[in-house]
């Protein structure tokens, strides 16, 4: 195979990309992602921090979006590419990787494709997967009771922001979410975090479905799916909540979220990972108990579980085979965080220790 991969972001000149190919010929990440994005996670190959490797294989372009720690290149899941050129696409970029210097991992796999791919697996946690046809079979009697009552109540108006509204920077939608997402950060009690948990809830906005809710003539939620292009599904992204919207708020928002794309056709929706859930490994289920006082593991898992999806579908960690899992899981938490694992659990116990001092809640 005549591999032509070139490291390089999104902003560079597409020159560079393949010696090979005509310029109007090599497509962008963008494109790449439209055609052959198939996991729920595949539209964060366009955030603006991601770097992208090119490559063509069988005179088909692909390419691989990471970010890049210390000693690693850590993937948005494995590669965008043809499906049957998918692993051939990841052999590449481990090759370049090892040329730099550099281990490789592939965060966030699907179950079919760490069951074909020569690299080792870790079950990293599970993702929650709705057919929004069927919704909301399975849901139980007390969450539909919570939706009816509101629904009845009428104070409580959610719908589809339109276009205009997103595309105009001094609406009053753009005002609402952005003190929404400003209070939501102020709120949490953990440093920041990088990789795909940055909040960018206006980044190519046009393609992402903006569901809100209002009250008293505000927004207090919202709800931002992206789309899983190769699938025609839908991946709930950011569930941002002001500290004043009523209970049942976010409830409300995924159930209209859900009953417009069965009206759709849609087929497939989720709700994204949750870390450690469901896994086999002794060691990450030790890490996620003992680790809940930095992040709320068993709280997000319980939250989208009461919505009763369809299927968990497990989610992995790809490695090459001779490399060690635990040294894979730290390259991955070092993706998502920028200064360090260790100095993430200092930063956030530090933010904890200030706010217990101030009164507010554990």
């Amino acid at each position: 195979m005549n591999w032509t991969g070139q490291v390089r972001t999104e902003d560079a000149d597409p020159r560079t990309t393949h010696r090979h190919a005509r310029v109007d010929q090599v497509p962008s990440a963008h494109e790449l992602v439209k055609r052959y994005g198939r996991t729920s996670i595949s539209f964060q190959a366009l955030s603006k921090d991601m770097q992208h490797w090119f490559s063509r294989a069988q005179d088909q372009h692909a390419c691989v979006a990471y970010t890049e720690t210390a000693g690693s290149l850590v993937a948005v899941g494995g590669a965008i590419a043809p499906e049957s050129d998918e692993l051939d696409v990841m052999h590449g970029f481990h090759e370049a990787a090892r040329a730099r210097g550099k281990r490789v991992r592939f965060f966030a796999m699907d179950q079919d494709v760490s069951a074909r791919s020569p690299f080792a697996s870790l079950h990293i946690g599970e993702e929650p997967v709705w057919d929004p046809g069927d919704w909301p079979n399975g849901l139980s009697k007390r969450i539909r009771g919570q939706i009816r009552r509101a629904v009845n109540k009428g104070d409580i108006q959610v719908r589809l922001a339109s276009a205009q509204e997103l595309s105009d920077p001094h609406s009053g939608l753009r005002r609402d979410i952005e003190e929404i997402t400003q209070c939501w950060l102020q709120s949490r009690r953990m440093a920041p975090m990088g990789f795909l948990v940055q909040l960018d809830p206006f980044h190519l906005a046009h393609e992402r479905r903006f569901f809100v809710a209002e009250h008293a003539g505000r927004i207090v939620s919202a709800l931002i799916a992206i789309p899983i292009y190769a699938r025609g599904g839908w991946f709930f992204d950011q569930m941002l909540r002001h500290p004043s919207a009523p209970q049942c708020a976010v409830e409300l928002l995924f159930d209209f979220a859900m009953k417009t794309f069965a009206e759709e056709g849609v087929k497939y929706a989720t709700f994204g990972l949750s870390p450690l859930a469901g896994s086999p490994s002794p060691a990450l289920q030790h890490i996620r108990e003992r680790a809940s006082f930095l992040y709320n593991f068993k709280g997000l898992h319980a939250f989208k579980a009461k919505l009763a999806p369809k299927v968990w579908q497990p989610i992995y960690l790809s490695y090459p085979k001779r490399e060690h899992g635990v040294r894979a899981v730290y390259d991955a938490l070092a993706a998502f965080t920028p200064r360090g694992p260790l100095r993430f659990a200092v930063d956030s116990l530090v933010m904890r220790a200030r706010s217990l001092r101030r009164g507010e809640d554990a």
